[in-house]
C-alpha cells in the first residue's frame, strides 16, 4: 500500500524502530503519526481518536467549502 491513495484514512506507524531517523521517514512517506513499541494502549487509542476527529473535521470544511462554490456559480 502506498500512503497517499487512501489519503481520507489516517495512519499510524506502531513499530519498535524508534531511531531519529525512522520516524522523519514514516512522517515524510505520508504516515499521520509514528507510535514506537512498547506503548500504552490507552495512549494509542487517544491518537486514533484525535486522528480520526481531526480527518472529520478536515473532511467537513471539504464538504462545506464544496457547497459554497456551488452557491457562487
Amino acid at each position: 500500500i502506498r500512503l497517499g491513495e487512501h489519503a481520507n484514512t489516517p495512519v499510524i506507524m506502531l513499530t519498535a524502530v524508534s531511531r531519529r531517523q525512522n520516524i522523519v521517514q514514516g512522517l515524510r512517506s505520508g504516515a499521520d503519526d509514528y507510535v514506537t513499541k512498547p506503548f500504552f494502549p490507552e495512549e494509542l487509542l487517544l491518537r486514533i481518536r484525535s486522528l480520526l476527529r481531526a480527518r472529520q473535521e478536515s473532511l467537513k470544511l471539504v464538504d462545506e467549502n464544496g457547497a459554497l462554490r456551488n452557491m457562487l456559480q
